[in-house]
């Protein structure tokens, strides 16, 4: 049984919402993926924000509500592949907001700062 899916049936006796559950399963997949970095989350207003800071950069990973409620676990441990393996790298944008997960994640890439 996939992660998920497990939080799921948990969620069925615990009341907690799935975005919560995928925003959960996001700060894991941050926090074992980038074990040396601080990841603190915000949510509201139909925006799921997670402020990431690693070896003195500082990283925001923005997912609309929708995009959560539409995507799976699998949807999720590729997009944050992608977002883990350019922090690790320090490369790329600092401020990531995914528009549209396909595949394997179609970013839309916004200018950090």
């Amino acid at each position: 049984m996939d992660l998920l899916r497990h939080l799921s049936l948990q969620r069925q006796t615990s009341g907690v919402s799935t975005i919560d559950l995928k925003a959960c399963l996001i700060l894991e997949i941050l926090s074992t993926g980038i074990p040396d970095a601080h990841v603190d989350y915000e949510g509201g207003a139909g925006m799921h924000r997670f402020l990431i800071s690693s070896k003195g950069s500082r990283y925001e990973l923005s997912f609309k509500e929708r995009l959560l409620e539409a995507c799976n676990e699998d949807d999720i441990n590729n997009a944050l592949g992608i977002v883990v393996h350019r922090i690790q790298l320090r490369a790329g944008p600092r401020r990531i907001s995914f528009g549209a997960m396909a595949g394997h994640a179609a970013a839309a890439v916004g200018l950090g700062g």
